[in-house]
């Protein structure tokens, strides 16, 4: 049926699987968020690509597979290498492995372009929480 009405590999079919993956890793069902990561990919544009790549390695760091979770982000980052939410990912997955040089170098660079935010900005108290040893919300 999607093929028929010719929205299969559309945006909006792009946009689905992304959202669809973001459902399915809250739901713990990661194996089904990468498939549904991997379907928006494919009906997604270049630029559009950064957010699908930044969810996918938040699934990947979730599941435990830091090493994808890694590749992932570095694929985000190089589509845009100045988003924070792609630099607080990165954090994430350097806490989650324990380095910590790695995980304070990244978190400074969020901590300069988050200077003027509202001190009750959820990334940034999740960013303070993860540089204070504490396992955030």
């Amino acid at each position: 049926e999607l093929e028929r009405r010719g929205l299969k590999g559309s945006v909006a079919m792009g946009r689905f699987h992304l959202l669809r993956a973001r459902v399915l890793g809250l739901e713990r069902k990661y194996a089904e968020a990468v498939d549904a990561c991997n379907e928006s990919l494919e009906s997604t544009a270049y630029i559009d690509r950064f957010e699908v790549f930044r969810t996918l390695a938040d699934i990947r760091r979730r599941m435990g597979d830091t090493e994808r979770a890694l590749d992932a982000c570095s694929e985000a980052l190089s589509i845009n290498n100045n988003n924070p939410f792609a630099l607080l990912t990165l954090v994430r997955i350097y806490h989650q492995r324990n380095d910590a040089q790695m995980t304070r170098e990244i978190a400074g660079r969020l901590q300069v372009l988050w200077s003027k935010a509202d001190p009750d900005f959820y990334p940034l108290l999740e960013l303070r929480a993860i540089l204070g040893g504490r396992s955030p919300s």
